[in-house]
């Protein structure tokens, strides 16, 4: 979304955009559409895992924090990190600042006002853009594996998520639409190749 931000304001500076499983301005219609219950399975709330994090990273408790994160993601879907990438990766999970910043974020990428106007498909962004978003089918496993999701409600989430990220795609000159095939929501771990041949 700071991409799309970005080209907005200064498409002279760039030539093609290229989101992954993007961030929407329609990220409201998860909770306009969805029932309460099916909204917390569907994990598109990111608070709920970050404050509590936050508070056990204030209370100098990181140490919980790092252990159970040891094997969530990223590592979930990728278990190549180096020693002294992986040190790192777990370093940061146990300061507060990282949850803080990451709370930041989503209020601000869920502010309306900042958020009015983004994406308009009469005025539309003058930059072709590719939208790669993840695989269905890993999806609907996921939401039922971890939110505890009916495979109805699976469907309905997974289908309305889609929807959500491909209103980037009338806003724009021109639009492609890419399935990673091999990815949840860490594309950039799961299809390399795939965004490397993107971008070449």
């Amino acid at each position: 979304m700071y991409a799309w931000k970005f080209a907005k304001a200064h498409p002279e500076l760039v030539s093609r955009l290229v989101l992954l499983d993007p961030l929407s301005p329609e990220d409201y219609r998860f909770r306009m559409e969805l029932t309460e219950e099916e909204f917390k399975k569907s994990g598109a709330d990111k608070t709920e895992g970050l404050r509590p994090d936050l508070k056990l990273t204030r209370f100098h408790l990181g140490w919980l924090v790092k252990k159970a994160m040891a094997g969530a993601p990223p590592f979930y879907y990728d278990n190549g990190f180096s020693k002294e990438e992986r040190r790192e990766i777990l370093s940061l999970l146990r300061t507060a600042r990282t949850y803080q910043t990451a709370l930041e974020e989503y209020t601000g990428g869920h502010d309306m006002q900042e958020l009015a106007g983004l994406l308009n498909n009469t005025e539309k962004l003058p930059v072709p853009i590719t939208l790669m978003t993840h695989d269905s089918g890993i999806s609907y496993r996921e939401i039922r594996e971890f939110g505890g999701a009916s495979e109805e409600e699976a469907r309905k989430i997974e289908m309305l998520w889609q929807e959500i990220m491909q209103a980037y795609l009338p806003c724009a000159v021109s639009g492609e639409l890419v399935r990673a095939a091999h990815s949840s929501h860490y594309i950039h771990l799961t299809d390399p190749d795939l965004i490397c041949g993107l971008l070449q």
